[in-house]
C-alpha cells in the first residue's frame, strides 16, 4: 500500500472559514501533530485545556494571518480577541476540517471551552 505523503503534508495546509456572530472571518486549520504536542503542553494542568486546543486551530481572522501561538501570553491573547462568538465559529470549523457530523459530542466541547475561557480571562484571584 502506497501513501501519498503529498495528500498528508496539504491536509495541514487546507483551511475552511467560518463566520462568527460579530461577523468576523475566521480560517480554521487541522493542527500538525506537533502543535497538538504543543497545545497539550500549554494546556497540561490546566482547565481551559480545551479552549486552548480551540483556538491554537485558528489560522487567520478577517484575512489577518495569524501563526501558532507559541507562548501562553500570545495565546491569552487570541483567546480575549475571540471572545465566546468565536470559540463557537472555530468550534464548527473544527468539526468541517475532522469530518463531525454529530453535533453531540462537540456540544459538550463548545460549553467546556466556553465555561474553561469565562475563568481563562478572569484576572481576579479565586476565592
Amino acid at each position: 500500500m502506497s501513501i501519498d505523503l503529498d495528500a498528508v503534508k496539504r491536509r495541514y495546509t487546507e483551511t475552511v472559514t467560518v463566520v462568527d456572530a460579530f461577523g468576523r472571518a475566521i480560517k480554521v486549520g487541522r493542527l500538525k501533530p506537533s502543535q497538538q504536542l504543543k497545545a497539550g503542553e500549554m494546556g497540561a494542568n490546566d482547565s481551559a485545556a480545551a479552549t486552548i486546543r480551540v483556538v491554537c486551530h485558528v489560522r487567520a481572522v478577517d484575512d489577518k494571518d495569524l501563526g501558532f501561538p507559541e507562548t501562553r501570553q500570545v495565546l491569552n491573547s487570541r483567546l480575549d480577541m475571540l471572545e465566546d462568538e468565536g470559540l463557537t465559529a472555530v468550534i464548527e470549523g473544527m468539526k468541517q476540517i475532522y469530518g463531525v457530523e454529530d453535533d453531540t459530542p462537540s456540544k459538550g466541547v463548545a460549553e467546556s471551552a466556553k465555561n474553561s475561557s469565562a475563568s481563562q480571562v478572569s484576572d481576579k484571584p479565586a476565592g
